[in-house]
């Protein structure tokens, strides 16, 4: 798969589950189904934001991953923002301190 592709890919993935029209276990499923993906990502052939986003699926049930997050790659894979570890570490751990006030 392109780079492209595998955006698209993702994309689709986490627009369903920000939706609430897939579960967390689906998502994951619908992800690790996805043979060429997974070795692409293991073989470090594809670009950072794409293996921080698959991650973070593959850890969904794991890990606490916020809504925000989701939208923030959702914002990434539409163009509609560029990504930056940095920012999107910086932009969630905010939002996490403002709920604990």
């Amino acid at each position: 798969m392109i780079e492209n592709e595998i955006r698209r890919y993702l994309l689709n993935i986490l627009e369903k589950l920000y939706n609430n029209e897939i579960s967390k276990n689906q998502a994951i499923d619908i992800l690790t189904q996805n043979e060429k993906l997974v070795e692409q990502v293991i073989q470090n052939e594809v670009s950072f934001d794409i293996s921080d986003c698959y991650f973070m699926i593959k850890h969904l049930l794991e890990e606490n991953i916020s809504e925000n997050e989701i939208k923030y790659f959702i914002e990434c894979f539409r163009d509609e923002r560029k990504y930056n570890l940095h920012e999107k570490n910086i932009r969630l751990n905010i939002i996490k301190e403002e709920k604990l006030k």
